[in-house]
């Protein structure tokens, strides 16, 4: 028996709602992308700062300025393609629901893929701290940490609102160790895209995507839509073909997104050392 009720949808869907949700490097980047004239030209579009002025006084006028935007070229630089192979006989003996499960799976590696790529570009992020910073065996090095990035995106002039930093699962450890002495209930919290909590003003979520070199691990932080664009372009192509010779089918599909940091100095490499609770 064939594989006959291949849903292309379903699996497209349910891999993009994967990316748009549990996309820790989608859900903090801005996504207004802009497709230029080009087949594969797309642009970053923001704004540029509003020039204050006195008040003029009475008799005199006010000077209009002319607003602007800013436009930066685009790029999908992600292109990852997936393909397994459904025997038929396996097909026939598995249980209901199959293809929901598959594109699940599906969706999550390419989401780590996504993430991987998306959050390992911290070479092109502004420096937050310097020499890494270490939490310690014992969490005692928690408050440091988030007040010293607290500091940088006040010295950068963020907006107070909307900020974030994402760190790695023993940093979530250690904070979650340093909030239960603290009378909260914010180390309670879970929500989507790896928000744990929230501390100094700022949304702390996990991923386990981050990059590290020997054991330094480089975190991000910011303001949720600026300094790094990000973009799906889509889940084509996903089909099933048959064996010419054998009893299987094979699906395969596509992702194509991009990432791109535009404005470094409103994005921080967040890096520590990697340490594991005493």
């Amino acid at each position: 028996m064939a594989v006959v009720n291949l849903k292309q949808e379903l699996w497209m869907a349910t891999i993009v709602t994967l990316l748009e949700k549990a996309s820790t490097a989608m859900a903090t980047s801005n996504t207004n992308i802009v497709r230029g004239k080009g087949a594969d030209t797309y642009h970053i579009i923001g704004t540029a700062e509003v020039t204050t002025q006195d008040t003029p006084a009475v008799g005199t006028a006010i000077t209009y300025s002319e607003v602007s935007d800013t436009n930066t070229d685009f790029l999908h630089n992600l292109d990852k393609t997936f393909g397994i192979v459904i025997p038929d006989r396996d097909k026939l003996e598995s249980m209901s629901g199959w293809e929901a499960l598959y594109s699940q799976r599906g969706g999550y590696q390419l989401r780590n893929d996504f993430d991987v790529a998306a959050l390992g570009d911290h070479a092109t992020w502004t420096d937050a701290t310097g020499v890494p910073t270490t939490v310690g065996t014992d969490a005692s090095g928690i408050p440091d940490f988030y007040s010293s990035i607290a500091e940088q995106l006040d010295s950068a002039d963020l907006p107070p609102e909307g900020r974030y930093v994402i760190v790695n699962p023993n940093v979530i450890q250690a904070t979650r160790l340093w909030l239960a002495a603290k009378g909260t209930v914010l180390g309670d919290q879970v929500s989507i895209n790896g928000f744990v909590t929230r501390i100094f003003g700022m949304d702390v979520l996990m991923s386990r995507n981050l990059t590290t070199v020997t054991t330094t691990v480089h975190g991000r932080a910011g303001v949720y839509g600026e300094g790094v664009a990000a973009n799906v372009l889509g889940v084509q192509e996903i089909e099933m073909l048959r064996d010419k010779d054998e009893w299987n089918s094979y699906i395969r599909g596509r992702l194509i997104a991009g990432y791109k940091t535009y404005a470094a100095a409103r994005v921080f490499d967040v890096s520590f050392e990697d340490q594991v609770l005493a």
